[in-house]
């Protein structure tokens, strides 16, 4: 519905304001203004989508889970900042420590921030974050380690998933409920 169409616009928006930032070459006056009245159309556009969500919203039912989960909850909101220090880590590591450590980190968050609002799997904000460091780096070596990044973070996933679930196959007792040892063995064959 309304919702699908929103969203288009918004990611059809995003990938003009995208494009634009990465083929603008001259920075006279009137090139800024025209770009950050673009970017606050945007803005206010996302604030609308995002308003009209929240309005949507079923606040009881989310209580109410909130409450059924307990304190717990908080995890949802500091578990970002978790990952995020390590990929800006990552980050730092592949360009030879030539950015700082808050340079990386604004850039992982604000490109994962890309890709959270884009559907475009995950892969939005991997351009906004090559572009960026562009402006520390040159460019080639930037999309190098954005494309690096992303495959480290995609394998430690996978491997990270296996080693759990292979722990779970050696530790945990599986005999009252048949046919699950078998099928956890043969996803972690798959993950691998």
């Amino acid at each position: 519905g309304i919702l699908f169409w929103c969203s288009t616009t918004a990611l059809f928006f995003s990938i003009i304001v995208i494009l634009r930032l990465l083929g603008r070459q001259n920075n006279d006056e009137a090139s800024a203004l025209k770009h950050s009245v673009i970017m606050f159309i945007f803005y206010l556009f996302g604030a609308a989508i995002l308003l009209y969500l929240v309005i949507r919203l079923p606040i009881g039912e989310v209580m109410e889970a909130i409450n059924s989960v307990g304190a717990e909850v908080t995890w949802l909101i500091f578990f970002p900042a978790v990952w995020a220090i390590p990929n800006a880590m990552t980050l730092m590591v592949l360009l030879d420590y030539r950015i700082s450590f808050l340079n990386a980190l604004y850039t992982q968050s604000s490109g994962d921030r890309f890709n959270g609002i884009t559907p475009l799997l995950g892969m939005g904000g991997e351009p906004y974050k090559a572009k960026h460091l562009s402006r520390f780096v040159p460019l080639q070596d930037s999309s190098r380690a954005i494309v690096q990044s992303r495959l480290i973070h995609a394998l430690s996933g996978v491997i990270y998933t296996a080693v759990i679930l292979a722990i779970c196959l050696i530790m945990i007792d599986f005999s009252n409920i048949p046919g699950l040892k078998m099928a956890l063995i043969l996803f972690t064959i798959v993950k691998v």
